[in-house]
Order: C-alpha cells, then sequence, then structure tokens
C-alpha cells in the first residue's frame, strides 16, 4: 500500500512516553515571508495551563518551505524536564529524544508536526524544554532549530496531611501536624517540609525533631515513628509564638514528594 506523499501519521512509544507526529497537507504561503531553505513558523505547547504528573502535554509544530521547490526534512525532537537554572535532568525524569518521519512540503508552502510527552508521575521537574530541529535528510544541514517551555506543576505524592491549630491565643498557639501515607508500601524514615505564611516560631515539640529557618520548617521522623505503613498515618505537635499571623501553611512535601492536604 502506497503511502500518500503529503500525510503521514505515525504513533509510536519511546521510553514509555507516546509520540504523534503528523505531517499534514501543506497550506500556501507567501514565500517572500520566508528566509533560508525550511523556516520554523511557530513551536507552541497547546496545553493553556502548567501540566502535573501523570498528565500529556501536547506541542505543536509549524514550518514553512522558503524555496519554490518540494521539500523534505527531518525533525529531532529533544526533551528535557529539568528543575532551572540547572540545565541537567531532573530526578526520576527521563530525556526523551525522538525522531520522526519526514516533512514533506510542497513549493512555497508550510507543514505542520505534533508530539505529546507524558509527564512521568515521579517526576520532579518544573520545566519541560522541548528543542525542535529541522535538518536535511541525512542530518548534515541544519535548517531551522527553536525550543519551547513548559512549567510542571508538581502532582499530589503519596502521602496526605493535616495541619490543625489545637488553641490559640495572643501571641501563642498550639497545632498539631497528621500525616497519612496514602502510597500502598511502608515509608521508611521521612522529613515533612513546610513553611509558615505568618511570623510563627517554634518552642516546644514533641514526636518530631524540629527544626526551623526563617519560615521554613523541617520535621523529622524520631526513633519511634520512623515507619508509617500504608494507609496508617503518625502525628506530632508543637507549641509557637506569634505577634502579626499565625496563618496555617498550605503546602507540604515529604521526602521530596509534595502530599495533597486536608
Amino acid at each position: 500500500m502506497k503511502i500518500p506523499l503529503l500525510t503521514m501519521v505515525v504513533l509510536a512509544t519511546i521510553g514509555g512516553t507516546a509520540t504523534t507526529a503528523t505531517a499534514a497537507t501543506p497550506t500556501p504561503l507567501a514565500a517572500s515571508a520566508c528566509v533560508g531553505t525550511i523556516q520554523i513558523t511557530s513551536l507552541t505547547f497547546t496545553d493553556s495551563t502548567p501540566v502535573q504528573g501523570g498528565q500529556i502535554a501536547h506541542l505543536t509544530l509549524v514550518a514553512q518551505n522558503c524555496t519554490s521547490q518540494s521539500q523534505s526534512a527531518k525533525v529531532m525532537w529533544t526533551g528535557r524536564f529539568t528543575i532551572p537554572p540547572s540545565p541537567n535532568i531532573a530526578p526520576a525524569c527521563a530525556a526523551i529524544d525522538p525522531l520522526v518521519p519526514p516533512l514533506n512540503f510542497a513549493p512555497s508552502a508550510q507543514a505542520t508536526a505534533t508530539m505529546s510527552y507524558l509527564i512521568f508521575s515521579g517526576c520532579t521537574a518544573t520545566d519541560l524544554a522541548i528543542t525542535a530541529t529541522i535538518s536535511s535528510g541525512t542530518g548534515s544541514t541544519v535548517f531551522a532549530q527553536q525550543t519551547a517551555h513548559l512549567t510542571i506543576r508538581p502532582g499530589p505524592g503519596p502521602c496526605r496531611v493535616s495541619y490543625v491549630r489545637q488553641s490559640e491565643w495572643a501571641g501563642g498557639f498550639v497545632a498539631m501536624i497528621t500525616i497519612t501515607n496514602t502510597a500502598t508500601t511502608p515509608i521508611n524514615g521521612w522529613s515533612l517540609s513546610f513553611a509558615f505564611p505568618g511570623d510563627q516560631t517554634i518552642g516546644n515539640r514533641w514526636n518530631a525533631v524540629i527544626t526551623q529557618t526563617g519560615q521554613a520548617v523541617t520535621a523529622n521522623n524520631t526513633r519511634d515513628n520512623a515507619t508509617i505503613n500504608a494507609g496508617a498515618g503518625t502525628s506530632f505537635g508543637f507549641q509557637g509564638a506569634w505577634q502579626a499571623s499565625d496563618a496555617s501553611p498550605t503546602a507540604f512535601t515529604l521526602n521530596g514528594a509534595v502530599c495533597a492536604t486536608g
């Protein structure tokens, strides 16, 4: 069966990520607005809001044939999950470099390619940087290259945290925090991090080893509560002081994973 020259669709799985590449029937554009052989008109994520672990990000590339002759070029997609400003790949993330079928251009026309990237649920990256490189069939000549960025919002990890202010008075308070293991395996050793929205300072504390630097607080397990079995929880508390605000913290991370709250 012969594949039409101007329309090709392929679905592949690369490194656990579903990818789709499409070379659509070109739409003629004015060649006078184009420079070189092939030019990238746009490279954009179609997702309007930040994505999070477990979701799929979609990307669209539009390229223009700047010549009056038919052209065939290949597209290399380079995906990097990073935590800016570091260029290194973030923990529990993958480097994805799929090569898709050629884009075929009619004279002075454009073609479109699309790609989808799965954000792995355990990935700790906050930025997805995708670079599209269009080159000749042999790869010896690069016609165009462009990078697009998408913000990744951390998804809930295998934990839930409840912060309860048990009592409060002018200049003081008592709070209790409960950590629930929502995963299917035990947590062996834990470190909970959060930040006070107000000017609270922690004094007496129990069932946790707590350190505070400014508004940032880290609570570590004691010898007696280091293990939290699946579906179980553990609690610790403290007495603190405040002057301007005793607002409750709303975001918590357990061993680096973002926890649900409530």
